[in-house]
């Protein structure tokens, strides 16, 4: 069993994810600076505590916008449905992070485009 601490954060309207950690303290210090810096805002932080299954990332491939944004497309397989794509955004700090976050919560990316994408 594989743990991820997400750090969100919220105006208490729309969740937003602030970042994804693979470490509990590095969480909880995530989580303390973020509440340190809030500047009388108001904002709202949490962290969860989220179990990852044993999906297998075979590939992954990033597109950045002039912003910095990052959206990645990551191609996985699993024992149950074999070769799956996904895509979804990325915080940007550490690819297997990311990588993984994608394939747990990423939106379903058609497999003829990932078999285009990653040449297979």
């Amino acid at each position: 069993m594989k743990l991820v601490w997400i750090l969100w954060g919220s105006d208490t309207e729309k969740p937003w994810l602030e970042a994804v950690f693979i470490d509990k303290v590095l969480a909880e210090a995530g989580l303390r600076h973020m509440k340190a810096t809030d500047d009388g805002r108001g904002y709202i932080y949490w962290i969860q505590e989220k179990e990852i299954t044993n999906m297998n990332i075979l590939d992954s491939t990033w597109f950045t916008a002039a912003g910095g944004a990052c959206i990645g497309v990551v191609m996985c397989e699993d024992d149950i449905d074999g070769i799956q794509y996904f895509i979804g955004p990325a915080i940007g700090r550490d690819q297997i992070v990311d990588e993984t976050w994608i394939a747990e919560h990423g939106a379903r990316f058609p497999a003829i485009a990932g078999m285009a994408l990653f040449h297979r």
